[in-house]
This record gives C-alpha cells, structure tokens and sequence, in this order.
C-alpha cells in the first residue's frame, strides 16, 4: 500500500514499510499456502493420537498496547480442548514423557521504541559508529492513545505521532487458527534535519520459550549491529515456530528504496532510504 499524498516539509520523506509477525506449526499439518516461506520442515513429535490436527487444537491470542514502545504481541496457546488432552495423558511425545501445557505455548513481542535520524558513516545501515542527529521516542508520552477500527469486520489498530510523523496501522487477522500472521505498516514523514541523513526504526524483539535467530546466529550472542543477509528473524521452537519479517524496499516518496536491516542482541534497526 502506497502512501497517501501529503504537503510535504523541508527536506520531510514519506516512506512506508510493511512488517509481519507470524506463526505456524511443525508436523503433518497442510502446507501452509498462504505463506508459503513461513513453511518448516516437517517433523513431528508425537504420536498420530492428536499432533497432525495441531492447528486445530492451538488458538492465537494478538494485542498491541502503547507502553515504554508500541507493544506488539503474538501469542499461540492451546486451546481448552487439547489442555484437557495433555493433562488426561493422552498426547505423549515419541522420546518418552507426555506433552505439557508449556510445550505448546509460545509468543512473540515486538517493541518499536523510536525513530532516529542519523549520519551513516559509509557501512550502508545503523550501527554503533553513526552520528545520531535527531530522534523521537514512540512511547505513552508522546504517541496518542491507540485507535481501533472495526470496517464491515475489517479489524484495524492505528497508532500515530500528534505532528503526524509517524503513523502504525496494523491490520488483524481474524482467525484464531494456525498458520497465522499479523502485518502492519508504518508511515513516516520524518523532519530531515540534513540531506544526507538515513532514518532508522529500532524494534527490540522478545520470545521468552525459544531462541531467537539471525543469519543463523543467536541474537543475543551478536555483541554488535551487524547486517543481516535475510529480511526475517526466527524464533526457534521445536513446536511453534515463529517468524518476524519485514520488506526489503519502502515506498518512499512514491519509489521504491532499499530497506537495511542491521542488529544487535535482541535489538534490529531497520533504515532506508
């Protein structure tokens, strides 16, 4: 989705850039069609008593809040049902024990905690190194109170700056079943201070049951911002995987512009133009 045209400042960007979380499930579940690069290996894990119906039998639970940062959640739960077939004994794993309520947990939450405009210092994406010019912090003190829209059940959350620099619309997916994904936009028509000046959008990412993986490294172990080669960040679970991803282009100012991405532990910065 394009921007919409707006009267412009000096030297103001308007860029937008699509980002997703979303989650499916390992075993003998369909192919996930509708994201298709969402699509683990299948390899399941218990018996044939119940596991290859797991989408079935796992709901998901969305929020967004405003907080320190714009807080959004993903979380898959099971569902009364299969909480019932765990605790009676009757989902038992292949390696020995029976599957528990935690096993089939599992949430990922994304922080978006500022926009920064910066001097790139030539390594082409965010780092330690750059020139931090200006910044705005996306918190409860400076962003308005969510809004919600409900448009012939078109779910919407809209989340924005009072001067209109920024702007988050995020689009709900209605179904409560597995694979399932949750995608929003930003909107930015930031006050450039310099014309040689990048903005970068920080998001902290948090998935407490699974290690999260970048370029095939762990997160927390990259002690600095590093370029990532793929446009997604994995939560690795054995059960429920879990998968952020973003665009590698914005629409900035009606043409396409090349999205870095850079990261450091939990931390990812993505700049353009």
């Amino acid at each position: 989705m394009k921007a919409p045209k707006l009267a412009l400042t000096s030297l103001a960007i308007i860029a937008m850039l699509t980002l997703t979380i979303s989650v499916v499930a390992h075993g003998n579940d369909p192919d996930n069609t509708e994201m298709p690069g969402m699509n683990p290996p299948h390899r399941p894990m218990v018996g044939n008593n119940g596991y290859h119906a797991m989408g079935g039998h796992i709901e998901i639970v969305g929020e967004i809040s405003v907080e320190t940062a714009i807080n959004i959640t993903l979380t898959a739960q099971p569902s009364e049902e299969m909480n019932q077939m765990m605790e009676s004994g009757q989902m038992p794993m292949r390696g020995g024990g029976h599957m528990r309520n935690e096993d089939m947990r599992m949430s990922m939450t994304v922080l978006v905690s500022k926009l920064v405009e910066y001097e790139d210092q030539g390594n082409q994406g965010y780092d330690e190194n750059d020139t931090i010019i200006s910044q705005y912090n996306l918190n409860s003190s400076t962003l308005n109170q969510v809004q919600f829209f409900n448009n012939s059940g078109l779910i919407e959350y809209v989340v924005s700056l009072p001067d209109n620099v920024f702007l988050l619309q995020l689009i709900v997916n209605t179904t409560s079943k597995l694979p399932n994904e949750w995608k929003w936009s930003y909107e930015i028509k930031y006050p450039f201070t310099s014309p040689t000046s990048k903005i970068a959008v920080f998001h902290t990412l948090i998935a407490p049951n699974a290690n999260l993986m970048a370029d095939q490294h762990r997160m927390d172990q990259i002690a600095r911002f590093q370029h990532m080669k793929n446009q997604q960040i994995i939560a690795n679970h054995s059960m429920l995987p879990m998968f952020f991803t973003w665009d590698r282009t914005a629409i900035v100012d009606g043409n396409e512009a090349d999205v870095t991405a850079t990261a450091q532990k939990g931390e990812i910065a993505l700049s353009y133009p």
